[in-house]
């Protein structure tokens, strides 16, 4: 690890509400140590994911713009995505059984820093092949910035 470098704790929560669902499903919650870095004017926030008891897992980068953000997966999960308000951001999914193209329509996006917790938080549509699928959240918490 580079000099550059913080040790950090990330907690990334990922909401879904299905259309046609009467309720949201549960929450997706991934709570992991992690890299911070600035550079600039960009938060790079490195973690990984592991998806079950057999170690599945991807690599994941974060890139916390003022007005933006970008997530990028590498291992079993790949894939890009692009958190840009008002835009319909393209992206795919690549998983272990084919890849699935997405689409990221952005309402709102914001962050805030306070003391050494940088947070993030995203709401945006869902679309996959073009229908949309869900209405979803994320909000990412970093300590140790």
């Amino acid at each position: 690890m580079s000099n550059d470098f913080k040790e950090i704790n990330v907690c990334v929560t990922g909401i879904q509400h299905q259309v046609g669902s009467a309720f949201p499903d549960p929450p997706v919650i991934t709570k992991t140590k992690g890299t911070f870095r600035e550079k600039d004017g960009v938060s790079y926030i490195k973690y990984s994911e592991t998806y079950d008891d057999e170690g599945n897992s991807s690599d994941c980068l974060l890139k916390v713009y003022d007005n933006k953000l970008e997530l990028a997966k590498k291992g079993v999960v790949k894939t890009k995505m692009s958190f840009i308000p008002g835009e319909n951001a393209a992206a795919s999914y690549e998983l272990p059984f084919g890849t699935v193209d997405l689409s990221v329509k952005t309402h709102k996006f914001c962050v805030s820093r306070e003391k050494s917790r940088l947070t993030v938080h995203a709401s945006y549509e869902l679309f996959m092949e073009g229908n949309k699928t869900s209405d979803c959240t994320i909000n990412i918490e970093i300590d140790g910035v």
